[in-house]
């Protein structure tokens, strides 16, 4: 069985500030849920957000969810106590809870908030189907017991510099090239100078497909974003990336309003 992690980034920039309006997908995105083989299995693991100026709520629907009226409704706060930035992202699930979806259908993503606000929603999906190789996968079992050293790796993705879309994606060692050489390393999460919305990891050991972490201000959720994803439900959910990709291994960045460029550690266990 072949899993896959993936992700459906939208984005929506001025929004109308009226009634619920929807959102296009990102640059590279869909918002059709993929289709991989027959007994292909699709969970929505987690959804987070982010408004540029003040609060809304966002919504999933579909006639194959609960109801094609409103379906999933979030509430999304915008809460600036902290720093002006706090509310960038959220996050929504409960814990321990995943929401099945179907292959083929195609989701209609909306927001209702003020006039004139940016918004950019992101959704991290697992595949499981027969008839894929799969995405290389560790359980959080598995990685401790093979962790050697720690290891963060800066980045400095730059989002679109005007939009809430992705921006132009760069290798994971453009900047930070201290991975060893024919070496497993175990992606466990990352820590970030700037609040980032949707920050996506792509490359030959993900099987090509993006997947998406929280560019968190608080560094205890996004650090170990993976690692407490696959120890919370038992399953091989880390990223496992060989340091001989690292120039096939790129990071790309989506951030609410575009413009602010955030410089990014990439948390990894090496692996013995």
């Amino acid at each position: 069985m072949g899993v896959i992690l993936d992700d459906i980034t939208c984005f929506k920039d001025a929004i109308t500030g009226t009634n619920f309006e929807a959102l296009a997908a990102a640059d590279g995105e869909s918002l059709s849920i993929r289709w991989l083989g027959s007994n292909t299995k699709v969970e929505l693991l987690e959804a987070w957000g982010a408004n540029n100026v003040t609060k809304c709520d966002f919504s999933i629907r579909s006639p194959l969810l609960h109801d094609n009226t409103r379906g999933i409704r979030f509430a999304h706060q915008f809460n600036p106590t902290l720093s002006g930035a706090d509310g960038n992202p959220q996050i929504y699930l409960p814990p321990y809870w995943t929401q099945p979806y179907e292959p083929t259908d195609t989701l209609i993503v909306e927001v209702q908030g003020a006039a004139n606000d940016d918004v950019t929603f992101t959704q991290l999906l697992c595949y499981e189907s027969p008839e894929v190789q799969g995405a290389r996968l560790m359980s959080a079992q598995e990685v401790s017991s093979r962790l050697r050293n720690l290891i963060g790796i800066r980045t400095s993705p730059v989002p679109h510099a005007t939009t809430s879309t992705y921006g132009v994606a760069e290798a994971i060692n453009t900047d930070d090239d201290r991975l060893k050489a024919n070496t497993d390393y175990a992606l466990l999460g990352l820590t970030t100078d700037l609040p980032v919305t949707t920050v996506g990891v792509f490359g030959p050991d993900t099987a090509n497909f993006t997947i998406p972490m929280p560019g968190h201000w608080n560094a205890q959720i996004s650090s170990g974003w993976f690692y407490e994803m696959a120890r919370r439900w038992n399953r091989p959910l880390i990223p496992v990336i060989n340091s001989n990709n690292k120039s096939v291994t790129f990071i790309k960045a989506a951030q609410v309003g575009g413009g602010t460029a955030p410089l990014v550690s990439l948390l990894f266990a090496e692996l013995g």
